[in-house]
């Protein structure tokens, strides 16, 4: 399978989760979700199972010691998610592949706009990023 034929879910995992759905290049839906049980299983069962992609990617959550006072008696809700996801493409037989959140960096906000893929939201925004820096400089398995 080629990367301009690939199915892709890109996803920012946070306590607000931002989407995308590639195939190829070509952006095909984005958006947010917040960490409620029962949103993040209807977006499984009603866009990811339906788009059937090839591959997903989602942005590894690390906590830096910078940040880690901020995070004192955290429940960790992005973990979670994460695992959620990845549960799921493990039952389906979907490779996963987790990037940093640097691999960003590569599409700021004027290059999005220049291609035709900027959307208000930043957390999809960021899943977009996370999908297309996989598309366009990911290693195939």
């Amino acid at each position: 399978m080629t990367k301009l034929s690939k199915k892709l879910f890109s996803l920012d995992p946070g306590k607000t989760n931002g989407f995308a759905f590639f195939k190829g290049e070509d952006l095909r839906l984005a958006g947010w979700f917040l960490n409620e049980h029962e949103t993040i299983e209807d977006i499984i069962a009603n866009e990811v199972v339906p788009f059937s992609p090839d591959e997903i990617v989602m942005e590894s959550f690390r906590l830096y010691p910078w940040k880690a006072k901020n995070q004192f008696w955290s429940d960790f809700v992005t973990t979670e998610v994460i695992g959620i996801i990845k549960h799921f493409a493990w039952k389906n037989d979907i490779p996963v592949v987790m990037q940093p959140a640097s691999n960003k960096q590569p599409f700021p906000d004027e290059r999005l706009k220049k291609m035709g893929v900027y959307v208000p939201n930043n957390h999809a925004r960021d899943a977009i990023r996370h999908g297309l820096y996989r598309l366009r400089f990911g290693k195939e398995k």
